[in-house]
This record gives C-alpha cells, structure tokens and sequence, in this order.
C-alpha cells in the first residue's frame, strides 16, 4: 500500500510532440520493492 501511494504522489510532464503542443501517449512504468 506505501508503494502505491508513493506512485500516486509522482508527478508527469505531458509528451511534447514535434510541433512543440502535448500528444497523447501511453507509457508502462516497472515499479520493483521488497518486503523486508
């Protein structure tokens, strides 16, 4: 549950295409923890 409530507090910039204006985009982050 603290993981994902870390990956909820990130904050993202939009993708900026070549034309310099935001573009829709999908991007798949691998979060890796360890229960110790």
């Amino acid at each position: 549950e603290k993981a994902l409530s870390q990956v909820r507090n990130w904050k993202m910039r939009p993708a900026i295409g070549p034309s310099g204006k935001p573009v829709n985009c999908r991007v798949q982050i691998e979060v890796t923890f360890h229960l110790y």
